[in-house]
């Protein structure tokens, strides 16, 4: 069904011929997710794929051909693409060789638009994600370090006979004390009750991730409190924002706008965007940078994440994930208390 939705956008948009290359494309097209070449036009799928994966093609309809070395994938991909008058490629890559091809974001497009199927995927991701959230927010502050408080993460996924979602992207659940790196890894720390942990997760279902941030402290400061409700009103003030038709860019402008207002300071306090699109991979279209050059569409199933990370009160993230349509739809069910024990 996607590849022929495919084939008739690549007809409308003057598209003879597609260089899938991109990992979470193929995964979206083929069901198959690895890094290769599928060509698609009208009457066919050629593809070109490391040898390392052929036997992932075992129960697959396509048929691809397998090479061993660069030279000959450049090689087989030239000979693939020869003889065609335009060509187009969803991204940049080696194996396009010494092909010129106009880039399309046409599968990206596509995978935007989120079906009520997809979103019921990205819905149960998110469920999952929030039990086990849930269940090591009870074991925080017990003396366990960090990296086994995430291993409790990982072992709970696989109870529950589904991947951890940040694989595919070299990433990893992140349990983070008093964190000021937004994204470094877990460590032999133990959490203190006065300490603010973040919690980061997600899983995968049916191919669809989801992303759930939480921040708890036991023994909490005015300051960190503070920190936590201005964090929890930012990200609802987000989400009343988040419809079809704002320009993407404007989420982060309203993240700084809203983190000024209340007293902080936006270059040293907050270090990253307010969100992203999430989908067959953890991050995708739309981007909710201040580079973005996206509008929000119905359909979009974004994260709003806004973090403030101030020098002697902690870290604060809270994130969940949402549907964009006629007013925005919160995926991911779970509480938001500062006191894992409230």
């Amino acid at each position: 069904m996607r590849l022929e939705d495919l084939r008739e956008r690549m007809i409308e948009d003057g598209v003879g011929a597609l260089a899938v290359t991109s990992e979470g494309n193929a995964e979206y097209l083929f069901d198959v997710g690895v890094r290769g070449l599928f060509l698609v036009t009208q009457s066919s799928v050629e593809s070109l794929v490391s040898g390392f994966h052929r036997y992932e093609f075992e129960n697959s309809e396509l048929d691809p051909r397998f090479y061993s070395t660069r030279s000959e994938a450049q090689e087989a991909a030239e000979e693939l693409l020869a003889d065609r008058d335009v060509v187009h490629a969803d991204s940049e890559s080696r194996l396009l060789g010494s092909v010129e091809a106009e880039e399309t974001s046409l599968v990206e497009r596509m995978r935007r638009r989120k079906s009520d199927g997809e979103v019921e995927s990205i819905r149960e991701a998110c469920d999952l994600t929030a039990e086990a959230i849930s269940r090591v927010s009870q074991e925080l502050f017990s003396g366990e370090t960090e990296l086994e408080l995430r291993t409790r993460l990982n072992r709970f996924y696989a109870e529950h006979g589904v991947d951890e979602a940040f694989l595919d992207d070299g990433g990893m659940s992140l349990v983070q004390t008093s964190c000021m790196r937004p994204h470094r890894s877990p460590s032999d720390v133990s959490p203190g009750s006065e300490d603010m942990v973040i919690v980061d997760s997600g899983c995968v279902v049916d191919g669809y991730r989801s992303d759930v941030t939480r921040t708890f402290c036991l023994e909490s400061s005015a300051e960190q409190r503070q920190l936590f409700d201005d964090v929890l009103e930012i990200q609802s003030a987000l989400a009343e924002m988040a419809e079809p038709g704002v320009d993407a860019s404007d989420l982060h402008k309203r993240l700084l706008a809203e983190v000024e207002e209340r007293g902080y300071d936006p270059e040293k306090h907050v270090l990253y965007p307010p969100g992203h699109g999430v989908g067959v991979r953890i991050h995708e279209a739309p981007s909710l940078s201040l580079g973005s050059e996206s509008e929000l569409k119905a359909g979009d199933v974004i994260t709003l994440e806004p973090g403030l990370h101030v020098p002697g009160v902690g870290g604060c993230r809270v994130e969940d994930v949402y549907r964009v349509g006629r007013g925005v739809q919160r995926l991911s069910d779970l509480g938001r208390r500062l006191d894992p024990t409230g």
